[in-house]
């Protein structure tokens, strides 16, 4: 059996990092500056910043060669 890994191509860090910013950035506004945020409040905020970050973190991996996006095995 034979693995192969493969990664994220380097150009999607620059597509996925500032999409994720600009997201959080309106869950953000959407939490603390509107009458509608008080639904998900400040913990529900915390998490979802957290969730976040942990994506970001982990499409850094994948496009800087450190963690596989996918393991393909070869019989």
């Amino acid at each position: 059996m034979k693995e192969k890994r493969v990664y994220l191509p380097k150009w999607q860090i620059y597509f996925l990092v500032p999409l994720m910013v600009i997201i959080w950035g309106f869950i953000t506004y959407q939490t603390f500056f509107t009458k509608s945020g008080e639904e998900i409040g400040f913990i529900g905020w915390l998490l979802l910043s957290a969730l976040f970050l942990l994506l970001i973190v982990m499409f850094s991996l994948m496009a800087f060669k450190k963690l596989p996006a996918y393991i393909l095995v070869e019989k």
